[in-house]
């Protein structure tokens, strides 16, 4: 029966293509040995299975391993030709042109013989070749499993070169921005924020990429910015730093995590801290102060009624009384905005309060030249409020949008249903508000104008949280700000028709 010869495609392919004998290997075993017992061979090389070995001296435990391992030892090739006839290939590892003749004249011409010379370049080819293979398999799971885990990662995660240019990113930053990873690549850090094509630098905000590469260590730093519907947001930033074996930075690790949810809580529990100070504090001011302010006003108001006062004179105590009013007024606004709101909740028609506020302000509105739209929708339920405080409140952020359009523009006021909550949203075409001042916008006492007591935003965002509704606020620099007042519904929502009304 012939044997198959190596390479021969009729072979069975679960069949070793390579069944060989080592003849004469006494160096040779002691270092395959050690590799097999180092690596899995027969998964390295599932090609070459070793039958025999024959003519070679082996210590006792040396042997036993190597039969344990299934393989066969004799004394002579010839005794193992005969009782394993698949052997195809014979490595005779011993120099010597007689043996080698002589080994060629017993063997049949379909088994192969290769000499110790050839055997040790095959061998070492092989086994670089292999081991090579070995572990850029494992490399590349190791990559593929790295990969995995960095796309799990909520965050933003960007890989930069020294020139803040993007060389790999995860996931995140592809959903985020509705790109491919394709289209991220080779862009600057500074392009994939939302709504923005300016560096750190431009937007005036702190750069811990430049911290790392001037130091060298780990940088951090926080941002605000708003996204593409112009809602604030917050964000941690972090840099690590890439060192190569000489400790020279070669690439950079951002990583952005969104804070705004944890922020903004934040900044309520410090409202509530500011409220309950407020409040101790308005008592004592009610009590220290009022009292000696209404001596101040009711004496500058006598000193006005006397008829032998001078004209310069009754111009300074007209003064007295105005800036006593003045500080009255802020007094009562801080008591009011300290207290507990006394709220009347009823069952309130929305737009019916809309009308009455645009028909006391629609005067101011034709004077500035601000085009006012309605769109109210019709069969919207009746909201669950106080209809006096939610008027005033409507009236606060009018008039904000009001002043903030002296030259003209457009006001546009909407009604809709959302998550199952009344909305009504008032549209300037205003500057807009910097993500640096939208921050404080809601704080008590902070304004932006050079008049009032930066108390109306506050009291407005108190009054609505206070019946169990929400304000949310959104603005873009030179494309004008949107509140949107959330009000909990008393019916169900009726039909889905919308009208139009248009003041001018």
């Amino acid at each position: 029966m012939k044997r198959p010869l190596p390479g021969d495609k009729t072979m069975h392919h679960n069949t070793p293509q390579y069944r060989l004998a080592l003849v004469k290997a006494d160096d040779f075993i002691q270092d395959m040995v050690h590799l097999a017992q180092k690596y899995d061979l027969p998964t390295l090389f599932p090609e070459v299975k070793i039958l025999g070995i024959a003519d070679t001296r082996l210590e006792p435990d040396l042997a036993q391993v190597i039969t344990s391992a299934g393989i066969r030892i004799f004394d002579h090739y010839q005794d193992m030709l005969v009782q394993i006839p698949d052997i195809n290939t014979i490595i005779f590892l011993r120099n010597g042109p007689e043996f080698a003749h002589d080994l060629r004249r017993n063997l049949s011409p379909s088994i192969s013989i290769i000499d110790s010379q050839t055997a040790s370049y095959l061998w070492q080819t092989l086994v670089q070749e292999k081991l090579c293979l070995s572990c850029q398999t494992n490399l590349s799971h190791t990559q593929n499993m790295l990969q995995t885990i960095i796309n799990e990662v909520h965050e933003d995660i960007l890989i930069l070169d020294r020139n803040k240019i993007i060389l790999d990113a995860n996931k995140n930053v592809s959903q985020r921005l509705g790109l491919s990873k394709t289209d991220i690549l080779g862009r600057p850090c500074w392009s994939t924020w939302d709504n923005s094509s300016q560096s750190c630098k431009e937007a005036n905000l702190h750069c811990p990429f430049e911290t790392v590469l001037r130091t060298g260590r780990k940088a951090e730093a926080l941002h605000s910015r708003t996204d593409s519907q112009g809602h604030l947001q917050y964000f941690r930033i972090y840099i690590y730093p890439v060192k190569d074996n000489e400790g020279r930075i070669t690439h950079l690790l951002e990583m952005r995590r969104d804070i705004t949810k944890r922020t903004f809580l934040e900044k309520k529990l410090q409202q509530s801290e500011k409220m309950a100070a407020i409040g101790e504090l308005s008592t004592y001011i009610a009590h220290e102060i009022r009292n000696p302010l209404f001596a101040i006003g009711g004496f500058a108001n006598s000193l006005l009624k006397m008829p032998e006062l001078s004209k310069k004179a009754q111009k300074k105590a007209g003064i007295i009384l105005d800036e006593s009013k003045r500080l009255d007024k802020i007094l009562k606004s801080i008591l009011n905005f300290a207290r507990p709101t006394k709220t009347d909740i009823s069952e309130v028609e929305v737009h019916q309060l809309i009308k009455e506020t645009m028909d006391l302000l629609g005067i101011g509105c034709k004077k500035q030249n601000i085009q006012v739209d309605l769109e109210l929708k019709s069969g919207l339920p009746m909201a669950k409020a106080d209809p006096g405080l939610i008027k005033q409140g409507l009236i606060n952020i009018i008039k904000n949008a009001i002043e903030c359009m002296p030259d003209g523009g457009q006001l546009r006021i909407k009604t809709f249903m959302e998550e199952k909550m009344l909305c009504l949203q008032i549209k300037d075409t205003g500057p807009g508000i910097p993500p640096e001042l939208l921050s404080k916008i809601f704080n008590p006492f902070f304004s932006t104008k050079n008049k009032g007591s930066g108390l109306g935003l506050a009291m407005t965002k108190k009054i609505i949280e206070d019946i169990g509704g929400k304000l949310e606020i959104k603005s873009k620099v030179g494309q004008g700000t949107t509140v949107s007042i959330y009000l909990p519904p008393v019916l169900a929502l009726k039909d889905k028709h919308t009208k139009n009304i248009s003041i001018r």
